[in-house]
């Protein structure tokens, strides 16, 4: 038998030793939540989103307004014929327009309307720098107090009308 004294604490067994890692300090994700994405890769996704939309706002003003009037390098284009019409009596005589040629655009402007069709309201096809030569079938028409001459676009390869006053005959 042992004797206790009232200043000495009992005796009891040793605390015992943790079984395992402290898992008290790791977070628990559930079977579907995904990871948190790292930031670099957020701000390299910010980064790519800001250069593509800087060179979209860019470029594409830049495409537009340089190429109207754009005299770029010689393209091969389809020859206008002369304008052929049939003589009243119903001969087979073709007469060739004496208008039909080529004709220089000129004028104090930036540059010259061609338009899908004689008269101001009308859509405008380009916009080409006093300089360029351009074919005629010789076809006029007056319309809104000006005299439209029938041309094709060098550049569009296309048929518009452009205001006397913007041309001149060179053959």
């Amino acid at each position: 038998m042992r004797i206790v004294s009232n200043d000495e604490p009992p005796l009891s067994p040793p605390p015992a030793e943790p079984s395992g890692p402290d898992l008290s300090r790791l977070r628990r994700f559930s079977v579907d939540a995904k990871p948190p994405k790292p930031e670099r890769d957020v701000h390299i996704g910010r980064l790519a989103a800001f250069v593509g939309a800087a060179l979209f706002v860019i470029v594409v003003p830049w495409l537009v307004f340089t190429r109207v009037g754009d005299s770029g390098p010689a393209r091969p284009r389809a020859t206008v014929s002369p304008s052929v019409s049939a003589s009243p009596a119903g001969s087979p005589s073709p007469t060739v327009n004496p208008e039909a040629g080529v004709y220089e655009l000129v004028g104090e402007v930036e540059c010259v309307r061609i338009r899908i069709d004689a008269g101001t309201d009308k859509e405008i096809l380009n916009c080409i720098k006093p300089g360029v030569r351009l074919e005629s079938d010789g076809e006029m028409r007056e319309a809104d107090n000006f005299v439209w001459l029938h041309v094709e676009d060098p550049f569009k390869g296309i048929d518009g009308w452009v205001a006397t006053q913007y041309v001149k005959r060179v053959s």
